[in-house]
């Protein structure tokens, strides 16, 4: 009894030269290993020549892409600022000045005024603890 053939790959050395005495005594005892060598000496069917495929073509994109795309978005945060967050109103000196009308009486003035230290000041707009 020869035992557990030996892989083809085990062969393959054998075929080109590589001595190895386990596998030759082997092959030598054994008629499938030793057919299978006999296959592997014996076979001459070339193999066409691998073709290394060429490197996949990289999109280009271009040097101005990347520049135009950040205006473009600092462009798009502004607009949407800018109509989410309205503009503050800038101070007049009639925004102390509340006018309503009454029925009956007519237009109505509410003036607010401030006196500090002896000081009147009418359209006052800043106010500190003391003051009238």
């Amino acid at each position: 009894m020869v035992g557990e053939p030996i892989s083809w790959l085990r062969l393959e050395p054998l075929r080109a030269g590589t001595p190895d005495p386990a596998i030759a005594t082997h092959a030598a005892a054994c008629p499938a290993c030793r057919q299978c060598l006999e296959d592997i000496r014996g076979d001459v069917v070339a193999l066409p020549p691998l073709v290394v495929p060429a490197a996949p073509l990289r999109r280009m994109w271009p040097r101005w892409w990347i520049p135009a795309m950040a205006a473009a978005a600092t462009a798009a945060v502004a607009v949407l600022l800018f109509v989410l967050i309205p503009p503050r109103p800038s101070p007049r000196p009639d925004d102390t000045v509340a006018r309503v009308t009454v029925k009956g009486i007519g237009e109505v003035t509410l003036e607010l005024v401030r006196e500090r230290a002896g000081a009147i000041q009418f359209s006052a707009t800043r106010y500190t603890p003391g003051d009238r």
